[in-house]
């Protein structure tokens, strides 16, 4: 459930926002229900305003009708990796519409499979990346690298890296704005040949670095309803890159539930409320110096703890047979 904002509509103020929230409507979806006469009177907006304003939110955050063969072709279109083990393990590459989730420590390579797959996807003339980059970590000198595996002559490279749209956000509040520019990008690019993959690396960067404990939960609310939208609305898969928390159970001896006192027991660090978000949530396992496993962790789509190995070296990410 979206809540009402102030940024939603120039009309929106705060007193508007606290009649509305006296009248017990707090959200998008409540707001739109209500009759337009009733809002008229509590709010003295007038019935053009009330209409301008469910208008944009039917645009927003609406969804959209397709037939069911313009749904077959987009289900069964996929965008290769061109990471042979990882396009097996997703069966075939990233599902359009799908939010996916890279996992692992510090250092388990989450930051350089995203260079990979954003190296791979820019090579195509008909493809587009938007990079959010939340720690600093965005190196263009890696991907340069990386392109040679392609096999890009050197007066390439700079059409590939202009098709990786990168933006580097130091709050919440620019990630917002960032993902609002992103969403008014993919609604005035009408050219449907294009494929198009958004990145967040990393999530937990960006929330518990700039947010208090008690905002986090409504920041995760927010970024999972415009993630969705974006998918949904626009069909591009969506990457974020998540750490891992390990429960010790002698540190916490309160704690009787089976499941949570197992040893060595591994959690996302976004918690529970952003656990059943992504659609498919895979696990990065450093294994030594370069060998990295691949774990699906969890899915709607695929068989969990199916697993691959890929090495990260000077060229990219290689597969391990």
């Amino acid at each position: 459930m979206i809540k009402l904002d102030l940024n939603f509509h120039e009309k929106l103020n705060i007193e508007i926002l606290s009649t509305l929230k006296s009248r017990k409507i707090n959200t998008i979806q409540e707001f739109l229900a209500e009759r337009v006469d009733k809002i008229c009177l509590f709010t003295k907006l007038s019935h053009k305003d009330v209409l301008n304003i469910k208008q944009k939110f039917i645009v927003l955050f609406g969804g959209e009708v397709y037939s069911a063969i313009e749904l077959i072709k987009i289900e069964n279109k996929k965008i290769v990796t061109h990471i042979l083990c990882l396009d097996d393990l997703l069966q075939g590459g990233l599902e359009l519409g799908q939010i996916y989730e890279i996992c692992g420590s510090a250092g388990s390579g989450k930051t350089q499979m995203c260079f990979a797959i954003t190296a791979s996807l820019a090579t195509k003339p008909n493809s587009i990346v938007h990079y959010i980059d939340t720690k600093g970590d965005f190196c263009a000198s890696r991907i340069e690298s990386m392109l040679k595996t392609f096999n890009v002559v050197e007066n390439g490279t700079d059409k590939i890296l202009d098709r990786i749209k990168v933006y580097l956000v130091r709050s919440t509040k620019e990630l917002f704005k960032v993902l609002k520019y992103i969403k008014q990008v993919l609604n005035e690019d009408k050219n449907q040949e294009i494929v198009r993959l958004l990145i967040i690396d990393s999530v937990p960067g960006i929330i518990f670095k700039y947010s208090k404990d008690c905002e986090a939960t409504f920041i995760l609310n927010q970024l999972s309803n415009i993630c969705r939208s974006i998918a949904n609305r626009y069909h591009l898969p969506i990457i974020t890159t998540n750490l891992i928390s390990q429960w010790v159970p002698s540190l916490h001896p309160e704690v009787t539930s089976r499941e949570e006192s197992s040893p060595n027991s591994i959690y996302p660090t976004l918690g529970k409320y952003w656990t059943h978000v992504p659609n498919t949530r895979l696990l990065m396992k450093k294994i030594d110096k370069e060998q990295r496993k691949i774990i699906v962790w969890k899915s709607f789509l695929l068989k969990t703890q199916t697993e691959c190995t890929v090495s990260i070296n000077e060229t990219g990410v290689v597969s391990i047979l």
